[in-house]
């Protein structure tokens, strides 16, 4: 491993997180690549699933009883709370999975599509009641109605 641009002290990148200790397991779970590399395809793919979870929640029925009328942060993060989780775990695993059988110069397209597919496939499951949280999302759009007239709260 060379030096880091971001410690300016040349201290040795593969000395700051004893990278040298356990070669075997690095070797393991990062693959082929390094792990600046992974990090940075983690990132780009979560972007790719947020952005489509994003997208998803500005096309909310506004009218169901399901959501609140005012837009609310922690209601939708409620309500996906089982899909963020699914995303979370299973995109590194098949970053990991596409370092041992592709080509690097495809990874940057891959992470991306495979972001927002991940979210979308989760997003499908959540619909189906595999990944819901309802019960835990009607505690925040209950909040979310005592403080907003226009809200109705959600009967059980």
């Amino acid at each position: 491993m060379g030096y880091s641009l971001i410690y300016s002290l040349n201290i040795p990148y593969n000395k700051l997180i004893k990278m040298h200790k356990y070669p075997d397991f690095w070797n393991v779970l990062l693959g082929n690549g390094s792990l600046g590399a992974f990090l940075a395809y983690l990132v780009i793919a979560y972007f790719a699933a947020t952005a489509s979870l994003l997208f998803e929640a500005s096309n909310r029925d506004i009218a169901s009883d399901n959501t609140p009328k005012k837009w609310s942060t922690k209601f939708l993060l409620a309500s996906n709370l089982f899909r963020l989780l699914a995303n979370l775990l299973a995109i590194p695993l098949l970053i990991r999975m596409e370092y041992e059988y592709l080509d690097m110069k495809w990874m940057i397209l891959l992470v991306i599509a495979e972001g927002i597919l991940f979210d979308r496939a989760f997003m499908v499951l959540k619909n189906v009641g595999v990944l819901a949280s309802d019960k835990f999302a009607a505690k925040f759009a209950n909040k979310v109605a005592e403080n907003d007239l226009i809200v109705t709260k959600k009967t059980e």
